[in-house]
């Protein structure tokens, strides 16, 4: 829930920490882009490590894992910070086991109280809770330099040997926590990575997170090379708006190299299979039309050429010629299976509807 920076820097005498938000968008390596506080879970501190060398520009030289067991009795061992809060904040999660009830005022806060504390952000935000954190390393500093705190360090001590995952040794433990511990306030500075909240992630804004590693961890020393490489929320949003329009792009694509079209609430294929044409040749007359019922579009080819028609509807003789030739057997194809069985539908002509060669001729248009 926590991921910080640390400087020491024992030639100046100073101790620069810097909160990274949990919910910040990164690049890690191997597995793409995730919030921060996935790193830990998919490598462990290695992994986060790695991360922040890769998006920031900052290789840490050591690391310290702090489970939420590991941080309650790390204050215990100390018997307790001693806190003001600033608002009510109360907040009961069951599936996290946590449960907060702290009241406004100053308070003295044992470890379970302490990390509810830290964690706690439903009553505000993320930056709000990185507030709190820094609030409580300033009460942990006061607890460690007082005369009671003092008593109490050898506890503490044993409680981070054994509850705290780290490659530094317990000596190079021991030795930070006193030279922090010794500082005065003003040597001791706390800072938040800017950032802008979005609905799922937070983006850091890169040129002023530049600007912020550059004073804490170098100096503003401006010869080194420092990269600052994350999504921001501008470019987020112009990558999603371009995944958008590749997406409607390909479903447009798809939709028109598609084979079939609606018709009146039916699916109907455009061009016909091969195996209802007997040489394989299609005619753009196979189409169907939108206005003619399924049963009217194969009556043409059944027609009477005997039967005499209406007088506003009389064929031209080319085309009658043509009917003839294909209703004697000419050399010319069929456009397909055709049902002599089925009772015509809508006849167009006004005649009775009648079944097989009887039926008024409908002419296709």
């Amino acid at each position: 829930d926590a991921v910080m920076l640390a400087r020491f820097d024992f030639v100046d005498k100073t101790l620069s920490i810097l909160s990274l938000a949990r919910d910040t968008k990164v690049h890690i390596p191997g597995y793409g882009f995730h919030k921060l506080n996935a790193a830990h879970e998919y490598g462990g501190p290695e992994l986060s490590r790695a991360t922040i060398s890769q998006d920031f520009g900052v290789t840490p030289d050591y690391y310290v894992d702090i489970n939420f067991e590991s941080f309650q009795q790390s204050v215990n061992a100390l018997g307790g910070v001693d806190v003001t809060i600033h608002k009510p904040l109360k907040y009961d999660d069951n599936a996290g086991n946590l449960h907060v009830d702290l009241k406004p005022g100053f308070q003295h806060l044992n470890g379970y109280q302490a990390m509810g504390y830290v964690r706690i952000r439903h009553s505000d935000n993320d930056l709000e809770r990185q507030k709190r954190q820094h609030e409580f390393i300033e009460a942990l500093r006061s607890r460690i330099s007082s005369l009671a705190g003092l008593s109490k360090v050898p506890g503490l001590l044993d409680e981070i040997s054994k509850n705290t995952k780290s490659d530094m040794s317990n000596d190079q433990i021991v030795t930070l926590a006193n030279f922090a511990r010794q500082l005065p306030k003003e040597s001791v500075h706390l800072e938040t990575m800017p950032v802008t909240e979005g609905s799922t992630f937070v983006y850091v804004n890169p040129h002023k997170a530049e600007a912020l590693i550059r004073k804490l961890f170098y100096k503003d020393d401006k010869i080194v090379a420092l990269n600052v490489n994350v999504p921001d929320s501008v470019s987020s949003r112009r990558s999603a708006s371009s995944k958008h329009r590749r997406r409607a792009d390909v479903n447009q694509n798809e939709e028109d190299s598609s084979d079939v079209r609606v018709i009146e609430g039916e699916r109907k294929r455009i061009s016909k299979p091969e195996n209802e044409s007997s040489n394989g040749a299609e005619s753009s007359n196979n189409m169907e039309d939108p206005n003619q019922s399924p049963d009217a579009s194969n009556e043409s080819d059944h027609k009477n050429p005997a039967e005499p028609q209406n007088s506003d509807r009389t064929e031209k003789p080319e085309k009658r010629d043509k009917a003839e030739k294909i209703d004697s057997g000419s050399d010319k194809k069929s456009d397909g299976p055709k049902s002599e069985d089925k009772p015509a539908r809508n006849a167009k002509d006004g005649g009775t509807t009648t079944s097989g060669d009887n039926r008024s001729p409908v002419i296709k248009i």
